[in-house]
């Protein structure tokens, strides 16, 4: 895992095609930019993005513009943005801010279902 300057932990992994970003911490005005530094120096490969809310424990303006810019840059190229396991006064915000209509936002529990770790396995031991 990374950790910034200003505190925040952004790790990545891959499965099933899809680029899992790991955030810890806030997401403000203090870390979006490292969000985006992050994404744009990994993004190359990946049609599919999913952000792991599980360990953020705030998201302000800054952060859901951060997310957005995310979103943006993936629909022009005919992606998919997932966000997933975000506490419960994350989910506010997100949803105070309207974004649960134009995200996909879903449960950890959901995003594991659609992309079970099971399948990542069997991927690697087809290709030895």
């Amino acid at each position: 895992m990374i950790m910034t300057e200003s505190k925040i932990g952004i790790d990545k992994s891959v499965r099933q095609e899809v680029l899992i970003i790991k955030i810890n911490g806030k997401l403000d005005i203090n870390t979006v930019d490292d969000l985006a530094i992050f994404y744009k120096l990994n993004k190359e490969h990946f049609k599919k993005v999913a952000i792991n809310f599980e360990q953020v424990s705030f998201v302000d303006s800054s952060g859901i513009g951060g997310v957005i810019n995310i979103l943006t840059d993936l629909r022009q190229r005919k992606g998919t943005l997932y966000c997933y396991g975000l506490p419960e006064k994350v989910l506010d915000v997100f949803r105070t801010a309207k974004l649960d209509t134009f995200l996909e936002i879903i449960t950890t529990r959901e995003f594991n279902r659609k992309f079970p770790i099971r399948e990542d396995i069997e991927d690697l031991l087809d290709r030895y």
